[in-house]
């Protein structure tokens, strides 16, 4: 933030001489998250960079000076370096902000296991099981505990801890984390469609491939009708199938996940003229507390690019949606480029802003603020279905992808 200054230093010039830090008592001396100093100085650093320059405090309502009350409290007696990294997670889910992830020593990390499993009615179910894994899981499964505690406490418990501007956001990035206490095998207590119970002790494993339980990266899923999968697609594999896509009577692309390897060159196939993507605004902070806070507008523009698509155009959408795969879809949501089917994204958008901490501590956080093409509110709001369609255990139980299903239809008829 800049301040007024002359040759002597800031305006107004004050009338005690200057000021000169006291020495640490050791030279050895490193901040850590296990020194109660260290973590009361980073909560309250953390709180105030985002006092001044979190952009989206107008539509969040949050009280944060008791967020900062909260966090100092905590600070002040939490037991170690993991027990603070909790800490800045609280203070971060104050701000409602699906780009906030805190990093530091500590951590936890998620449990990898040999399944997926996602929220489906309001239940946790798995829904897809490695063959290899040799343990007796089913898809359909529903999850009623994790080593003894229930799921609804676990979950309750972990949602304090996660900043996110929709439920469909908090109960994604929930998944990772609800196994995280795990550390060798994770015992699941799970109901069958029969309603019978059975224990199952779960062994550490591998990471499951993305896309697990998908269909393949492009693949023709129905006669004439293909699946484009963005998350693990690049611009390369997209090119090299470009034309075939463009012939296709339908093609689906799946967003509910992040394009993180491919630009937006398929959109430039969807249209014959240019489009922008939505507002970006970058704040300009010149006054304390997000006071008159001014933003500098820019947007950039996506031209028409040939092979162009002829067929019907869907693409499926869900929680897992955030940040640049909602500037993707807001794009389609504007310009109407197919339909969306499926559930509404995560609702955060924008350039990510990091702070580092002492002791190794980091907190990210949304440093842009971005609004729908039509000057409206995308923060917590997102893109929403024009075809909604929820996955239900039943489905899921049958094997099917009930809003694929429905894309199919879609871009079928």
């Amino acid at each position: 933030m800049p301040l007024w200054a002359d040759s002597s230093g800031s305006l107004p010039h004050g009338q005690a001489g200057r000021w000169t830090p006291a020495r640490p008592r050791s030279s050895e001396f490193s901040p850590s998250g296990s020194d109660r100093s260290t973590r009361l100085a980073d909560a309250a650093l953390c709180w105030n960079v985002l006092q001044h320059f979190y952009p989206y405090f107008d539509v969040v309502g949050t009280d944060w000076n008791v967020a900062l009350t909260e966090a100092l409290r905590s600070a002040a007696t939490d037991r170690g370096r993991a027990d603070f990294v909790a800490t800045l997670d609280r203070l971060s889910a104050h701000l409602d902000d699906g780009h906030s992830v805190v990093t530091g020593p500590g951590e936890e990390f998620p449990f990898a296991a040999p399944f997926a499993w996602r929220w489906v009615e309001g239940r946790l179910v798995i829904t897809a099981v490695s063959d290899s894994a040799g343990i007796d899981l089913q898809r359909g499964d529903v999850v009623r505990s994790l080593n003894g505690e229930p799921v609804e406490r676990r979950y309750a418990s972990l949602a304090t801890r996660i900043s996110a501007a929709s439920d469909g956001w908090r109960r994604y990035r929930s998944l990772a984390r609800m196994a995280s206490e795990a550390r060798d095998t994770l015992v699941l207590d799970v109901e069958r469609a029969d309603g019978r119970r059975h224990r199952v002790p779960v062994p550490r494993s591998d990471d499951l491939p993305p896309g697990f339980g998908r269909p393949d990266k492009i693949a023709q899923v129905r006669p004439g009708i293909w699946y484009v999968d963005v998350g693990r697609v690049d611009d390369d594999m997209f090119m090299a199938k470009v034309d075939t896509l463009a012939r296709a009577r339908g093609v689906i692309f799946d967003v509910r996940g992040y394009p993180w390897r491919l630009g937006i060159e398929p959109l430039a196939g969807l249209t014959d003229t240019t489009m922008t993507c939505a507002q970006w605004h970058i704040p300009i902070v010149s006054r304390p507390d997000h006071r008159d806070m001014a933003f500098d507008f820019s947007n950039w523009k996506v031209a028409p690019r040939a092979p162009r698509f002829r067929g019907r155009i869907a693409f499926l959408i869900d929680g897992e949606a955030i940040s640049y795969a909602e500037t993707w879809l807001g794009i389609v949501e504007y310009y109407r480029l197919g339909a969306l089917v499926g559930e509404p994204t995560a609702g955060t958008n924008g350039n990510v802003n990091v702070i580092r901490l002492p002791g190794g501590y980091a907190v990210r956080f949304t440093g842009m603020k971005v609004l729908k093409h039509d000057g409206s509110r995308h923060h917590g709001v997102g893109i929403h279905p024009t075809v909604p369609v929820s996955p239900t255990i039943a489905g899921v139980r049958a094997g099917r992808d009930e809003q694929l299903e429905r894309a199919i239809e879609i871009v079928g008829g």
